[in-house]
């Protein structure tokens, strides 16, 4: 079964691969403006070139994912219609500056977006990757795992382009989210029975029961609270003809 791990891995050497390509072709235009007739070009390597960024849209979106292309100078991002409908927009809904998808993001989730971004920006680490919630149209959340890597960067260091994808990821947090619950559940009715067969502190008169916090309790609150028993009150033969003597014998 092929993971999401397996579909970052395999997007970011298709990324890389067809990126040489695109540059390529950056460079061949800008040396020949749109001539491309001159001598010394090889036409296969042109066409390939010419194609390549459409290559790897289909590569991506056949992935389940959604491509984006940051424009640094411009702060300009192109994405993928595939994008939007993920989110439940139509394509052209959003904004194609990057302050938009900012916008989206989860309030509680954007400092570690930042953050990402950031590190990766300075050097400090090859990707930007990051899990995190965006708007939806109906304003609903859906768990995104943002992947990306700037591709071109200028004399100084500064970023000027960056690729990447997104996946929905909203079932697989879901599930987590839902074990981690189920898990914290049986850790506490665990800590529960534990408490029953270890030693209980118990009043020796009036048998109440002295809990983890210090407070004492009826029994059978305590015992309610610490399993799954429940009570039904009556009373005993002995206690009958003590507080009823009356009755005794009848």
């Amino acid at each position: 079964m092929q993971t999401h791990l397996d579909t970052r891995v395999r997007v970011a050497a298709e990324i890389d691969r067809l990126m040489a390509r695109v540059n390529q072709l950056e460079t061949v235009v800008a040396a020949l403006g749109t001539d491309t007739t001159v001598g010394g070009i090889d036409p296969d390597l042109l066409e390939e070139a010419l194609h390549a960024q459409e290559r790897l849209a289909m590569a991506v979106e056949s992935a389940g994912l959604a491509w984006w292309d940051h424009d640094f100078t411009t702060g300009r991002v192109v994405r993928s219609d595939n994008w939007a409908r993920m989110l439940g927009y139509s394509p052209g809904d959003i904004d194609d500056h990057a302050a938009a998808w900012k916008e989206l993001i989860h309030p509680d989730d954007r400092s570690a977006v930042e953050e990402a971004a950031r590190r990766h920006e300075s050097g400090e680490i090859p990707v930007f990757e990051v899990e995190h919630r965006l708007r939806t149209r109906d304003g609903s959340w859906r768990w995104i795992l943002n992947w990306g890597r700037i591709v071109a960067r200028g004399a100084d260091g500064r970023p000027l382009r960056a690729l990447g994808a997104q996946l929905d990821i909203t079932r697989r947090k879901t599930a987590e989210m839902e074990k981690a619950e189920l898990i914290g559940k049986l850790e506490k009715a665990l800590a529960e029975i534990r408490t029953l067969r270890g030693i209980i502190p118990i009043c020796a008169s009036c048998k109440k029961i002295r809990d983890s916090s210090g407070a004492w309790n009826q029994l059978e609150q305590y015992i309610r609270e610490h399993s799954e028993a429940e009570f039904s009150h009556g009373i005993c033969p002995d206690c009958a003809a003590k507080l009823y003597p009356q009755l005794a014998g009848k």
